[in-house]
């Protein structure tokens, strides 16, 4: 079975059980599934910024939901218990590639050849240095690399 990377915007739904989280979490079932160190960062901050904006009712103001969150240890802890719940879950499930600092020099050729945003470059560099070419994501960016397939849960 060919492995399949797991971009972050499916595991926030799975981890928010949101949208298609059950479709997820089934695709995660069937598949040999992968991510990486740099989509586990942006899951959390995502999190918490997704939980921070849905407690204080706060959506776009950025540097009201950054005073909140650092100034609320009682959510930042709640928010963290969740997450570290799930990435117990997750690591138990998965494997997660952790990034080298050839990853950067590669992830810096990617961006300027596919016009990628620094995190989706490192995400293709992992892949790349791993040998997965498939990835279950929301991004439409990956739909333009030719050597990725993207798949729906």
């Amino acid at each position: 079975m060919a492995r399949v990377f797991i971009d972050t915007g499916p595991l926030l739904d799975l981890l928010a059980k949101a949208d298609d989280w059950r479709g997820i979490g089934r695709f995660l079932d069937k598949n040999e599934a992968c991510t990486s160190s740099i989509v586990l960062a942006e899951l959390k901050f995502k999190f918490l910024w997704s939980e921070a904006a849905r407690v204080f009712g706060i959506e776009s103001k950025k540097y009201e939901l950054v005073r909140r969150i650092k100034g609320n240890a009682a959510f930042t802890r709640q928010a963290y218990r969740k997450y570290l719940e799930f990435y117990v879950f997750l690591a138990s499930r998965i494997e997660i590639f952790a990034l080298s600092k050839d990853d950067e020099v590669l992830a810096c050729e990617l961006a300027m050849r596919y016009s990628l945003l620094p995190n989706d470059a490192l995400i293709l560099a992992c892949m790349i240095k791993n040998g997965v070419n498939r990835i279950l994501t929301f991004d439409s960016d990956f739909s333009r690399i030719p050597e990725i397939e993207v798949c729906k849960p």
